[in-house]
């Protein structure tokens, strides 16, 4: 990417925009952390993790004995901008895009503050956080019913914000929605205001309102909060990273971040052409589709240039400032596959960075493949957008990616319960070898059969409908297409295989079924 020269808005510098804001976050200061990535021979326990044939290694915290802090040429590697870290409770970029909207907020007299989203959303979950340490009352509109038991960002939002439950059929239309909640806060007479209103206000209008006879100032923020002053909490950290030694003025340099709203990747791309950087951002799109995002640029960009000097606006193209990918398994927002949990827990245990399925595991996919495959040998930089306490709500709606009962552990467990009535009986298990191999080869039928159940059983039968093939998971029906599938069936299975689309689901079951293995089963079994 070209660089241009950095930009002044509204006839100043971005610095100087940068440097006369007020900010909720004390510095914009963020720990940067070298991940190596090296090739390792799968071991039965990474067989099923994607990137199981990898070994990774946080550089910048493993002691020198262990390839911590190590300069050695030709080792693949990328850095991380651990924004998680920012915050205990409320961090990555949802703290950023809040970092200078609520100061203006409360500077223009707010007093309460409402927002959207769903039940486990680390955007509201920041928003009541931040608000109660700035003194403005927070209003959260959740989407669904409220939990038996809160936990993740569902439990923060309960405990610094004012929650309420939204059923999904009114909160599809948010707007509304969270207008008539504003009304009801305000009350008779209060005043009701949008953010994205307040903001461009902003610049035209500098001074500090208060409410009389404690009347209530309500300030609406829309589901994400990806309004232009959003952009100015990121772009503060674009410039805090160009400032650092590791990051030099002219390196050309590949951003990767996943994108939920889009905003954050925006917000990285404008800083970086603002302040004349060679960067390059890649947004991996998780919940929207690429016209969408699109629009959204557009739309953030054109705001932003509203900001601009008119000698400057010309030099911030209109749009296609992000380079917008999809996921490697695409799939519907939210919806988590078999094995990722899996592989964050792997990434985990080998270098203390915890990421989510839903996004960052989504952005450090990308960023791995980046380094491996990028022959223009530019920097890779994951940033880190925090969520992780995202985890606590995904045990709860995935409980089955959290435990041991995968199809090894189900077929040793069938194993374990007559091992341990031998044990207990007083005999010896070496002289029942054979039990063994009778008992393990009971526990594969089993587990067959549950596969072939899943894909063809009646889900009245069953008590639930089968999701093994949305789910992306190693069935015994999908091991035994791949051995005896040509070219062409194979391309079919690949192209609709972890898809929640029905007819996809559906092309599946009918390649199974040209396949024989419905008849196949049910001769060997």
């Amino acid at each position: 990417m070209r660089p241009a020269p950095a930009l002044a808005v509204g006839g100043r510098t971005l610095a100087n925009i940068l440097s006369a804001t007020e900010w909720i976050l004390p510095t914009p200061a963020t720990q940067v952390h070298t991940v190596s990535v090296l090739p390792s021979h799968s071991s039965k326990e990474t067989a099923k993790v994607r990137f199981g044939n990898f070994a990774f290694s946080n550089i910048t915290t493993a002691p020198k004995s262990s390839g911590g802090k190590g300069k050695e040429q030709g080792i693949l590697r990328f850095d991380m901008v651990r924004d998680d870290l920012l915050h205990p409770l409320a961090n990555g970029n949802k703290a950023r895009k809040l970092d200078a909207l609520l100061p203006l907020l409360r500077r223009r007299g707010a007093t309460d503050l409402i927002t959207c989203g769903g039940c486990q959303s680390a955007h509201a979950a920041a928003v009541a956080v931040h608000c109660a340490e700035w003194g403005i009352r927070s209003h959260l509109l959740l989407r669904g019913e409220q939990l038996d038991v809160p936990t993740g960002y569902n439990l923060i939002s309960l405990m610094f914000g004012n929650v309420t439950y939204a059923a999904w059929s009114v909160y599809a239309h948010r707007d509304e929605m969270l207008y008539e909640h504003a009304m009801k806060v305000a009350s008779t007479n209060g005043t009701v205001l949008w953010a994205d209103d307040i903001v461009r206000d902003d610049f035209a209008v500098d001074e500090e309102i208060l409410c009389e006879n404690d009347s209530r100032r309500v300030v609406i923020v829309k589901e994400g909060a990806g309004t232009v002053q959003a952009l100015l909490g990121v772009m503060r950290l674009v410039e805090h990273l160009s400032n650092l030694s590791s990051f030099q003025k002219d390196e050309e340099i590949h951003i990767v971040v996943d994108a939920g709203t889009g905003t954050t990747a925006v917000g990285l791309a404008l800083g970086a052409v603002c302040l004349g950087l060679h960067w390059r951002v890649t947004a991996v799109m998780l919940a929207d589709t690429l016209e969408r995002y699109r629009e959204l640029e557009k739309s953030l960009i054109s705001d932003f240039k509203g900001l601009c000097h008119e000698d400057c606006r010309d030099m911030i193209r209109a749009d296609g400032l992000v380079y917008w990918v999809d996921r490697f398994l695409p799939r519907k927002f939210g919806k988590v596959l078999s094995g990722e949990i899996a592989t964050c827990r792997h990434v985990a245990q080998q270098t203390g960075i915890l990421l989510d399925p839903v996004y960052t595991l989504a952005a450090w996919e990308q960023a791995v493949d980046l380094c491996r495959v990028d022959s223009r040998g530019a920097k890779v930089v994951m940033i880190h957008t925090g969520g992780t306490l995202g985890l606590f709500g995904l045990a709860q709606r995935y409980p089955q990616h959290f435990t041991a009962a995968n199809e090894q552990s189900k077929i040793v467990f069938t194993y374990c319960k007559v091992a341990c009535a031998l044990l207990l009986s007083g005999w010896n298990l070496d002289d029942y070898v054979q039990t063994t191999h009778i008992l393990v080869e009971m526990g594969v039928y089993f587990q067959i059969q549950d596969d072939y159940l899943d894909c063809f059983g009646d889900p009245e039968d069953m008590g639930k409908i089968g999701t093994d093939i949305e789910d992306y998971k190693c069935s015994w029906l999908f091991v035994q297409a791949l051995a005896c599938v040509d070219e062409k069936q194979k391309d079919i299975l690949f192209e609709n295989y972890g898809k929640s689309d029905p007819a996809c689901v559906e092309k599946v079951k009918a390649l199974y079924k040209e396949l024989n293995l419905e008849v196949s089963l049910c001769s060997k079994h």
